[in-house]
């Protein structure tokens, strides 16, 4: 008789259980600040900055602006969904061994052919080898369907190896054979996410959570897509609900200081930036964004403060340069605030970036020619609107603009040459 080989229960799990945890690539969960959760089965992956970050210009309220590329988020989702245990490996069949006599009886467990396959799949794709992956994954899937592990895993392989249109159409045919678990519409609401139809997802997300309402991880994908799509009526109160059933998860205070800003609830974003900052005191996004708002609540000093300390670790940091314009034009100073974007304008080679600092200090000339046009003439502010299309050539709304400024210097020849290169130019 063929003897047939077994593994110690505890031995198997020390070993597929990692495997299946850590089965995507390492770059989605590497940031400059993790740690355990002791809740988890696995370490949880804290967002790298914030995923989307208020900005200002002046006399406007912040609006929210993407800042991370949404399939990274999708990536980072994927993490959070496969450490947490709402989504559970299958099972593997156990088998118990005979006992000695004198010896305690212990479980053992034999993985299945298609178990130890789908395990050997996922060991695949946490070395990155997922073109290995896939076909076995696949065979998987066409001897055990219930697996929904390895139709997740299947699903993600496509998607490294830039087959978005197969994860899109594997994960709708899961759909439609589990139409009612959770799983697929979180993977269609992520992957609807990578693809930017924030829209689309946030109905997955509201879909899965009538399946099952109390799914954690699901609850804050969903809040941090209405923050990105500004509903922050509906997305505050779940940030701060989910923050209190676990008040160490820093992504989630992340994403409600962010909202917080954006929603002018300045003094109170503060008091979640401390925390933040204590965990990281050098991460350079968090600075800024604790720049922001103290600039919001009046204190220039510490928000200059956290401007230079950026630039003192990054040089050059676009966000640092603007925050500094902004401090520049909120001084109620503007000669002061002109020297100072003369100086932050020369710190940056980004053409872009310079052509709307250009544009700033367009501006700055004019309200300062409304209250004296002898020292501050329109001839200041046309330069100034001049040197910003010259950087960039297609910004509709400075040619525009010149061309009222030379309206009000009289010069009909120039604003007319202006509106008609508009007319027929874009």
């Amino acid at each position: 008789m063929q003897k047939q080989i077994v593994i110690p229960a505890a031995i198997l799990a020390i070993c597929i259980i990692p495997a299946y945890l850590t089965a995507v690539e390492p770059e989605w969960t590497v940031f400059p600040d993790t740690t355990l959760r002791p809740q988890l089965r696995s370490a949880m992956a804290l967002s790298d900055h914030a995923d989307i970050g208020p900005r200002i210009s002046v006399k406007r309220r912040p609006i929210m602006e993407p800042s991370e590329q949404p399939a990274e988020i999708a990536r980072r989702h994927f993490d959070r969904m496969t450490a947490v245990s709402q989504i559970k490996p299958a099972a593997p069949k156990t088998e118990v061994a005979d006992e000695e006599e004198g010896e305690e009886s212990i479980d053992v467990v034999k993985a299945t052919p298609v178990l130890a396959k789908m395990y050997e799949a996922l060991f695949n794709m946490q070395d990155k080898l997922y073109e290995e992956a896939i076909p076995k994954l696949e065979w998987v899937i066409a001897e055990d369907p219930t697996l929904l592990e390895a139709w997740e895993g299947l699903g993600w392989a496509y998607w490294s190896t830039g087959q978005k249109q197969k994860s899109k159409q594997l994960w709708e045919r899961l759909l439609a054979l589990a139409p009612y678990s959770p799983m697929p519409y979180n993977l269609l609401g992520m992957l609807a996410t990578g693809e930017g139809d924030l829209k689309k997802a946030g109905l997955f997300y509201e879909k899965s959570l009538q399946i099952d309402p109390n799914q954690y991880e699901t609850r804050f994908m969903l809040a941090q897509n209405q923050v990105w799509q500004g509903k922050l009526d509906k997305a505050l109160p779940d940030l701060r609900e989910l923050l209190k059933q676990d008040p160490d998860r820093l992504d989630i205070r992340l994403e409600l200081a962010r909202g917080m800003i954006a929603n002018q609830e300045y003094e109170e974003s503060l008091e979640h930036w401390t925390i933040i900052r204590q965990t990281a005191p050098d991460n350079v996004d968090y600075l800024l964004d604790e720049g922001k708002a103290l600039l919001f609540i009046g204190d220039l000093k510490g928000a200059a403060d956290n401007a230079e300390r950026a630039l003192e670790l990054d040089k050059g940091n676009i966000r640092a340069i603007e925050l500094r314009a902004d401090i520049a034009e909120y001084s109620n100073k503007p000669a002061d605030a002109i020297k100072e974007l003369k100086i932050v304008i020369e710190m940056t080679e980004n053409k872009i970036f310079k052509s709307r600092l250009m544009r700033r200090l367009a501006l700055l000339y004019l309200d300062l020619n409304k209250t004296d046009s002898v020292n501050y003439p329109l001839q200041l502010c046309i330069d100034a609107g001049r040197k910003s299309i010259d950087l960039n050539a297609r910004d509709i709304t400075m040619r525009l603009f010149l061309g009222e400024v030379y309206l009000l210097d009289k010069n009909f020849h120039s604003a007319r040459n202006q509106f008609e290169l508009v007319l027929r130019d874009f």
